[in-house]
């Protein structure tokens, strides 16, 4: 709960640490098992508030689609909060996101960086992007790429698809290795220009 990541956070600065770093599988849905359930956004301002001598926090990978309202005025008004997300994207093609059982699609994504650069312009954006998911046609990759370019995303860590046991996808037919490969490869080099 909120009292115990303050508490410990606090422990780590009172130990000498200047950086925090909110980390975890799936932070974006912090708190939607507590009572009135409180944001990840609620969560931040509250570390930044209560935690006395933080210089800097930091989050890992989160996904785009519950940024709220909280974590935008906070990313906006505590310089603190370091301008650098990683978006847990996965593709950029909305067909695709929904097959992977996404909850953004590519309109989503562009929303959420145009509006965290109005708030703080010199933001960053870094992704997680998997390649030759089943089913990707080259269009639905190039839909990657566009998405990459028009979001201006700076660093990609691109995983080539692997089924994973029990999952949907794990019974899709699976694209030829070389396909996957290369579309992995096409990402990396479009983002490293």
């Amino acid at each position: 709960d909120i009292k115990k990541i303050i508490n410990n956070a606090q422990k780590l600065i009172d130990y000498g640490h200047k950086e925090i770093v909110l980390t975890g599988v799936d932070i974006t849905s912090w708190g939607k098992d507590l009572e009135n359930s409180p944001s990840l956004g609620f969560l931040v301002k509250q570390i930044l508030k209560k935690v006395i001598g933080l210089k800097r926090l930091r989050l890992s990978s989160i996904d785009p689609a519950e940024i709220d309202y909280d974590f935008m005025e906070a990313l906006e008004n505590d310089k603190r909060l370091l301008p650098y997300l990683h978006l847990s994207i996965q593709h950029g093609d909305d067909l695709i996101l929904k097959r992977m059982k996404r909850r953004h699609l590519y309109r989503d994504v562009i929303n959420l960086v145009k509006e965290a650069r109005r708030r703080r312009p010199e933001i960053v954006f870094g992704a997680d992007i998997i390649s030759g998911f089943p089913t990707e046609t080259l269009s639905a990759h190039k839909n990657t790429l566009r998405l990459l370019d028009e979001a201006d995303i700076k660093f990609v860590h691109t995983f080539p698809f692997s089924p994973r046991e029990g999952t949907p996808a794990e019974k899709m037919k699976l694209l030829p290795k070389e396909v996957i490969l290369e579309r992995s490869r096409e990402i990396r080099k479009f983002c490293n220009k």
